[in-house]
């Protein structure tokens, strides 16, 4: 019955995209085998993590706070000529283009979070969910500005876009909260590869090796791991619950997280350090 067997061969293979595709903690069962992950926490390289992590703290770093004025900007409280459309128009139009500074500032941290491989999906969503509410707020302020009529209509709008205090609050928030997550991989894959280089170090030992630097390495690495934890944990609580409305109030708590955090990734590079000290005197 061709019927028949046509529809034991589509079960059949149904059944084995199943098993194949069948998520578990992340990975997909009988992708990998228990060698292969062992390999690759082995040759872990954190280059790329902990060069996003560089890449952030000097992004932050160089935030510069959101000014009350641009450059040939017309007072918002000043009174039209008879040149007034030409005013108006000169005024929303350098609304639109503060505006939409912003919101490409906001798109790129978006994009760098959805592609970013080395954070889970809770700690993107947190992420989003300082940017996402920002990016939205101010496309509604940027077509209001567009309609705006009246001077007193664009002050009001600039004074609200002034309070999201986009340059000031919320994107450092949201850079530290991703400094903070990257760490916090970081510390589960050091993990992993401390283990594994003990494993080698045992093996080297029991063949008659010297293995006195490399384990001098292993054991350096867990007060490096035990900083990280401690550091992003501590910057990540700094971060909790902080608003716009808080600012600026609520300024040094963006200072501690980042400070904790710097520390964190200091840890970070020592421990880097440290498996190359080993695995060096391993012959690795």
């Amino acid at each position: 019955m061709p019927g028949v067997r046509w529809l034991a061969a589509l079960a059949g293979a149904g059944l084995l995209l199943v098993g194949c595709g069948q998520p578990t903690d992340g990975v997909l069962i009988g992708v990998r085998t228990p060698a292969d992950v062992a390999s690759v926490v082995a040759t872990f390289d954190p280059s790329a993590i902990t060069a996003e992590i560089d890449a952030q703290l000097a992004a932050y770093d160089q935030l510069e706070p959101i000014r009350d004025s641009v450059p040939g900007e017309l007072p918002l409280d000043s009174t039209l000529t008879s040149n007034q459309r030409q005013r108006l128009a000169t005024l929303q139009q350098l609304g639109f283009a503060y505006v939409t500074d912003r919101l490409t500032l906001l798109d790129g941290l978006r994009f760098q979070v959805t592609s970013d491989p080395s954070m889970l999906d809770w700690q993107k969503a947190n992420v989003l969910g300082v940017l996402d509410p920002a990016s939205a707020t101010l496309s509604q302020f940027r077509l209001k500005i567009e309609r705006a009529l009246l001077v007193p209509q664009a002050r009001v709008y600039k004074a609200q876009v002034l309070k999201m205090r986009i340059d000031v609050v919320l994107v450092p928030e949201a850079r530290l909260l991703i400094v903070g997550y990257q760490l916090q991989r970081l510390a589960v894959l050091y993990t992993r590869q401390q283990a594994t280089l003990q494993g080698q170090i045992n093996t080297a030992q029991a063949n008659g090796k010297d293995v006195t630097v490399a384990q001098a390495g292993a054991n350096a690495m867990t007060s490096r791991i035990n900083a990280i934890i401690q550091d992003s944990a501590a910057g990540l609580a700094q971060l909790t619950g902080l608003t716009a409305a808080g600012y600026p109030g609520n300024k040094h708590f963006l200072l501690s997280a980042r400070s904790d955090l710097g520390a964190g990734k200091v840890a970070s590079n020592q421990a880097a350090a440290d498996v190359a000290r080993a695995r060096t005197a391993l012959g690795l």
